[in-house]
């Protein structure tokens, strides 16, 4: 028996974007470039090959380079993540927020306004934000290391473990992250 190829408006290009690409660039990983199996076969041969990797793709008609859709994976992800309860106010560009942290040195609060991408920032209501752990860890880091580096500039004698983290509260939790599949509903559109 002999199979037919599909007829040219039933033949597409595939662009597929991997999960873990470097964001910044706007190009897709790999393109298929005369797929006429049909869209379902597309996704069952990307879980196949890339089980959950894959982040989505686009499928454009052969005959006339259309965009017949964009098609997502299913997104699951779980970040350990703090949820601050600190002042914060919006950066001057509005890209961002500046958050308070309450250092302590000799007794003393000190208010040190740390700049955070809205890109880092998980939630945001009026009383809290949540942001990664690894991000608070080194939004603390830094912090310590820029007062310290003040305060020897203004001449102060300060050992560098003399700037503690101050009182306020920081819950540790873990955000999840969900985004449902959206797959073709037919095989050549």
């Amino acid at each position: 028996m002999k199979k037919e190829m599909a007829s040219k408006d039933k033949r597409y290009t595939i662009e597929i974007f991997m999960r873990f690409r470097d964001k910044n660039i706007s190009e897709s990983n790999y393109v298929w470039h005369n797929s006429n199996g049909g869209l379902s076969k597309v996704v069952s041969n990307l879980n196949e090959l890339h089980g959950d990797k894959w982040d989505y793709f686009i499928a454009r008609r052969k005959s006339n380079k259309e965009i017949v859709g964009t098609f997502y994976n299913h997104f699951s992800i779980e970040i350990p993540a703090v949820r601050l309860y600190l002042k914060y106010k919006p950066n001057s560009k509005g890209n961002g927020l500046i958050i308070n942290f309450l250092f302590k040195r000799n007794g003393f609060d000190i208010a040190r306004g740390i700049n955070m991408s809205n890109k880092v920032i998980l939630e945001q209501y009026e009383n809290y934000i949540s942001i990664p752990d690894k991000i608070y860890q080194d939004a603390i880091l830094n912090g310590r290391k820029a007062l310290f580096e003040y305060y020897l500039s203004k001449g102060h004698q300060i050992v560098e473990n003399e700037i503690m983290l101050g009182d306020f509260t920081a819950e540790k939790f873990i955000f999840k992250k969900e985004r449902p599949g959206q797959y073709p509903t037919l095989d050549f559109p």
